[in-house]
Formats: C-alpha cells, sequence, structure tokens
C-alpha cells in the first residue's frame, strides 16, 4: 500500500510512503461463538450477584478507571458516576448503574479506592435521594462475561424490564440511516453466521432507495 505526498501549492508528488506491514480491517461486532451462546448456569456467581439487584432496569459500563480527577480519567468514568447521580437524584423510580471496573491490578486495596471515589463523587451531589450503583470488581473470564450479558439481556432483569425498552419503527422507512448501516452491518451473510438474511436485504433495499433518490 503506498501513500502519496503532494506539494500543496503545485499538487506535485514529493514523495511516496509505503506500508509494508500486513493491515487487517476488524469489524466492530461480538464473537457470537464465545459471546451469547451458552446457556447461563443456575449458581453462576454473576447471577446470584446480579439477583441482588432490586431495580428494574440498569445500565451496565466496563473499562478501566484510570488515574486523573474528577471528569479528567481517560475514560471519564468519574463523569460518568456524577452525571448518573445528577441525573437520577430524587426521582421516584430510578435506574441502577453497574461498574465493571478497576484501576489497576485486581485487589482488595484497589476495589476500596474505587468505592472511595464512587463515595466522593456521591458527596459533591446535593441530594440524599440518589440512585444506587452496584461495583463489579477485579478481572472476569469470558464465560463471566458471557453470564453477565445474558442475564442482563436475555434473562434476569432484562425479562423485568423488557417494558420500558423503547421499540423500534415497525417500517423499513422509518429507520434512520444510522439504523440501517447498523443492521446491513450486524446481518452481513458474509461476515457472521445465523444472520437475519430478511433484514440485512431490506435495509441494502432501503439504502440502495435513498440514495437512488426513489420515493419510497
Amino acid at each position: 500500500m503506498f501513500f502519496f505526498l503532494f506539494f500543496e501549492k503545485t499538487k506535485q508528488v514529493i514523495g511516496t510512503v509505503e506500508l509494508t506491514a500486513p493491515v487487517e480491517v476488524l469489524f466492530e461486532g461480538v464473537d457470537i461463538s464465545k459471546y451469547n451462546n451458552a446457556p447461563l448456569h443456575p449458581e453462576s456467581e454473576i447471577k446470584l450477584a446480579l439477583d441482588e439487584v432490586k431495580e428494574d432496569f440498569a445500565f451496565l459500563f466496563a473499562g478501566h478507571w484510570l488515574q486523573g480527577d474528577l471528569g479528567q480519567d481517560r475514560k471519564d468514568v468519574s463523569g460518568l458516576v456524577k452525571i448518573f447521580f445528577e441525573t437520577f437524584k430524587n426521582k421516584k423510580s430510578k435506574p441502577a448503574l453497574i461498574l465493571k471496573t478497576m484501576s489497576g491490578p485486581a485487589s482488595i486495596i484497589d476495589r476500596d479506592q474505587i468505592l472511595k471515589k464512587i463515595d466522593m463523587i456521591r458527596g459533591t451531589v446535593i441530594s440524599k435521594n440518589l440512585p444506587n450503583i452496584y461495583l463489579f470488581h477485579g478481572e472476569l473470564s469470558d464465560d463471566e462475561i458471557d453470564d453477565l450479558l445474558l442475564h442482563l439481556f436475555n434473562g434476569g432483569m432484562g425479562t423485568r424490564r423488557q417494558s420500558s425498552i423503547p421499540q423500534p419503527p415497525q417500517r423499513i422507512e422509518d429507520l434512520s440511516h444510522e439504523e440501517l448501516l447498523r443492521i446491513r452491518s450486524r446481518n452481513h451473510p458474509d461476515k457472521w453466521p445465523n444472520v437475519n438474511q430478511a433484514a440485512y436485504q431490506a435495509a441494502v433495499q432501503e439504502l440502495d432507495r435513498r440514495r437512488s433518490g426513489k420515493p419510497s
């Protein structure tokens, strides 16, 4: 693969850069042979922990809580916690926030530091009626991550909060351009097995129709 360098004024080629290392474009998706595949084990520690969550709706965040003051850590986990508290304080029906996070190697010290950070942010919010945050600390295996997603979205809390999830439009014409691209990508028959080919074809046809300017 070659990249050409141009002189801005004359548009003449003044050099080339050759990329010799192999490049692979990764599809932004999930390995369905590893995740969302096995049935949830009834005695899974993840399931038992999530069963303690009393709320009918929960947000899930997974990522490292790195160094930095409030709003300054790389992934802005502190900002997420702050906004969550501010948004849902004093609400009659509150969601939960499940944090799958840690700052460094899994240890009791690191876990306690995370809890102190949450308490510190909680203290900056003027309210005594705040939503709950549940901490999942440490590393999880692939099977445990699978259990976490299965329990949240396919069972347990997921079934209890199904009615609160907005339903997508029924007509393909009502979907946004981004939603059509997402459907096409997630159901591409050359990328994933067991895809919804009807949804893929419908998305492709609607994208083609919009590109051509034809009426629906």
